[in-house]
């Protein structure tokens, strides 16, 4: 099965939409990619933390009130294809 048919397929409507691939579990935490299904970005994060900083950035950008903040974020990241 095509990639983008499996992410489609489990896309919720009106909802900001993940995937996560853990790659690694080291030192009591997650590292992998998290890709913005929504947003059509992705990134890796370093742990589990980070992905959730990344998860509330992208639904603050998808509501519209865009937070700066000390955290990773989605600005300047490319868009996947």
């Amino acid at each position: 099965m095509n990639p983008s048919m499996q992410e489609d397929e489990f896309r919720v409507p009106g909802g900001t939409n993940f995937l996560i691939r853990i790659q690694y579990g080291q030192h009591q935490t997650w590292q992998g990619t998290i890709q913005w299904l929504d947003g059509g970005k992705m990134s890796s994060f370093r742990s589990m933390l980070e992905m959730v900083h990344l998860m509330e950035d992208a639904i603050h950008i998808h509501r519209g009130n865009e937070v700066e903040g000390q955290f990773r974020n989605w600005k300047g990241k490319e868009e996947s294809g």
